[in-house]
Parts: C-alpha cells; structure tokens; sequence
C-alpha cells in the first residue's frame, strides 16, 4: 500500500448518492450546509444543477446523480451540498446526505491506479459497511467543465463591475 496516498487522505468525509456511498478528503472540503434554493443557470450543462450564493460567493452546484450515473431527481430539502476546493475552485456537491467522518486507517485502502490511471478517484475503501468510491477532486472536473466554470466565474466577475 502506498503509505504517501494514505497520508494524504487519512480522514474522509462520507456521503450518499441515489444509495451508494462515496468520498473525498476532508481537507478538500470547506463546510457542509443543507440544501439552499438554486439559481438555474440557462442552457447549463447536466452536471451543473445551477449556482448558489455563499456569503457573496457564486457557487456552482454539481449534480452528483448525473455525475456518478444516476438519474437526475430534483433537489430536496433533506439535500445536503459539500462546499469544497476542487481544482482551485470552489464547488459545491449536491449529495443525498452526509453520513460521517471516516479515519482511513481503519479500513483497507485500494488505490485507484490499480484499477486505471484514467479514473477520477484517488481510491476505494473497504470498510465493514462495504466499499466507498473516493473522489480525487483536483481530477473530478473536466477541461470542458472547468472552461464552463471559469466563463461562468467571468461572467460573475462583469456582473460584479457594472
């Protein structure tokens, strides 16, 4: 096992989507609030669920459901989004719930490369509850994804000078 990965992700906040559980580092993560009204960006893409304002801060709002595979649902106020650093931008995961802290140290860690280079984890945990999918989020986003974010951020930026 490669101790430097384990190090890096010793403490993951766990959380639920459409029933599966998943991950990311608690250091990528900012806070989590319950879910807030969304304001829909028009002809966004699927994964963006809209954006959000966090004390003066334009948030987009990333749909896990579409990311992860799902069907979409509407929000609901039982939703919980984790604010969190991804790729120097600050997004927010709309997710099912949150349901712990989890140390890493006391599970089995498989890390991703031994599965491929090409996916978006930094690895899978085996725990006593089964396995949880960890999110790398500095890979989570796509070039695709991170132009449309930084125009969206742009377009902030305008509506904030005029």
């Amino acid at each position: 096992m490669n101790k430097l990965v384990l190090e890096r992700i010793n403490k993951i906040i766990v959380f639920f989507v459409s029933g599966l559980r998943f991950g990311i580092r608690l250091s990528e993560t900012i806070k989590i609030i319950r879910a807030v009204e969304i304001t829909p960006v028009p002809n966004g893409p699927a994964y963006l669920c809209g954006i959000i304002d966090i004390h003066g801060v334009i948030v987009p709002v990333i749909n896990m459901q579409i990311r992860t595979g799902f069907p979409d649902r509407p929000t609901q106020v039982s939703d919980r989004f984790i604010i969190a650093n991804a790729a120097k931008r600050i997004i927010a995961l709309r997710v099912d719930e949150v349901t712990e802290i989890l140390q890493n140290g006391e599970n089995e860690f498989l890390n991703a490369d031994l599965i491929s280079p090409d996916l978006e984890l930094h690895g899978i945990i085996r725990s006593n509850d089964g396995l949880i999918l960890i999110y790398d989020l500095e890979t989570f986003l796509t070039s695709d994804e991170l132009n449309f974010l930084d125009k969206l951020s742009e377009l902030k930026n305008q509506t904030k000078t005029t």
